[in-house]
């Protein structure tokens, strides 16, 4: 996919001057897209600060997005249109992103198209377009972006506090690239002068001789030997980021443990709006398989939608279908509820069992995050003392 970056744009509607921004890949393209919209451009430019957020942010924030739920929900509930409260609300939007969306949602509203429909035009999650897609009544369309809004803030809620676990690890993986780095292009060059002033330096032992070699190499080599060190880490902290090292770091328990609850999390809590609506459960099921980010959640899912396709009880069809135990006998006892207030009821109480675990588990990945943060922090604190202070003990204690 081609880079997009935001253009800010005035064009003519009519005789009335319009100014707002979108996304594109190129002048021609954005040109295109206003053109659709059927204004008149005059004035084409990118606006290059709020296409700098948007590359280093792919997706609107949770916590953004809920709040726009809510308050677009309120005033749609009170009786304005759509197209109007879009357009009161992206005045004020900090977020570049949610602007153009918004923007894109009055667009879409104002030439006829249903608000699920303007919705997924403009940006908004699938999930979130369909639920708002299948509700008619304002009452309910207000309680559906509620419940939106909760969700979107239990999500942000859950990222959070995944971030706060990695942000110790990352301060430290940092700051020991760059202590490894000053160590070879500054310390142990001068211990190398350091030994130059001894006269017998037969004591030293080899794998200081070692270091010295590899740091006088490296200090011969500037600065290409710390172009090739900084593309080296760099390349690292990729794979740290990569799906491949994820499955590597799943083989620990506590995370295994933490990813399978905070996926359940999402599922149900997906299951809980779309059950609101007028979705049959097999429906639902794929729909919520697409967007899982487990292997096994996806098969779960599919599992329960070909079992519950033809008729099939949701009760009975997630006992089977190979969600975790815990999870299914919840789910299965929520689902197989008399009416349909109760089983929203029984979701909703599972779906805060699911919230607390998560983060019972998040405190539970935190001990175990600070324990090996600590323990690579002492490994690189033995690395730097034992290129640099130890082999200047050991050097001196040889010629004595």
């Amino acid at each position: 996919m081609a880079l997009q970056l935001v253009y800010r744009y005035v064009a003519l509607n009519g005789s009335e001057t319009v100014e707002s921004q979108i996304l594109a890949s190129s002048e021609d393209d954005a040109l295109e897209q206003i053109t659709k919209k059927g204004l008149e451009p005059i004035i084409v430019e990118v606006e290059w600060k709020d296409s700098f957020s948007t590359i280093i942010s792919s997706s609107v924030p949770p916590a953004r997005l809920a709040m726009f739920y809510r308050a677009f929900g309120a005033r749609v509930g009170a009786g304005l249109s759509p197209d109007r409260a879009a357009r009161l609300l992206v005045r004020n939007q900090p977020d570049a992103r949610m602007r153009i969306m918004l923007s894109n949602l009055e667009d879409a509203t104002s030439r006829g198209r249903s608000l699920g429909d303007a919705m997924l035009e403009s940006g908004f999650p699938n999930r979130d377009s369909r639920v708002i897609s299948l509700m008619n009544d304002v009452n309910k369309l207000k309680k559906s972006f509620n419940n939106l809004a909760d969700d979107a803030n239990r999500i942000a809620e859950i990222k959070r506090k995944i971030r706060g676990l990695l942000f110790e690890p990352m301060i430290i993986g940092f700051a020991s690239i760059f202590l490894v780095w000053a160590d070879f292009a500054f310390l142990v060059p001068r211990l190398k002068h350091f030994f130059s002033q001894l006269n017998d330096t037969g004591g030293m032992p080899a794998y200081v001789q070692d270091i010295l070699n590899v740091g006088v190499f490296f200090k011969a080599h500037e600065p290409y030997s710390s172009i090739v060190y900084f593309v080296c880490a760099l390349a690292l902290v990729i794979f740290l980021f990569s799906p491949y090292f994820k499955k590597l770091f799943l083989l620990i328990p506590a995370f295994n443990k933490l990813s399978i609850y905070a996926d359940q999390a999402t599922i149900w809590s997906s299951f809980y709006l779309l059950y609101d609506s007028t979705l049959p459960p097999d429906e639902i099921a794929r729909m919520i398989s697409s967007a899982a980010t487990r292997k096994d959640s996806k098969e779960a899912l599919d599992n329960m939608a070909e079992q519950t396709s033809g008729g099939g009880s949701p009760g009975n069809a997630v006992l089977s279908a190979g969600f975790p135990d815990v999870i299914a006998m919840l789910a299965g006892s929520a689902l197989s509820s008399p009416g349909k207030e109760a089983v929203l009821g029984g979701l909703e109480q599972l779906n805060e069992i699911l919230r607390n675990e998560v983060l019972e588990q998040t405190q539970k990945v935190a001990n175990v995050s600070l324990l090996l943060s600590l323990l690579f922090a002492a490994l690189i604190v033995l690395f730097l003392a034992g290129t640099t202070i130890i082999p200047m003990l050991l050097s001196v204690i040889s010629q004595a």
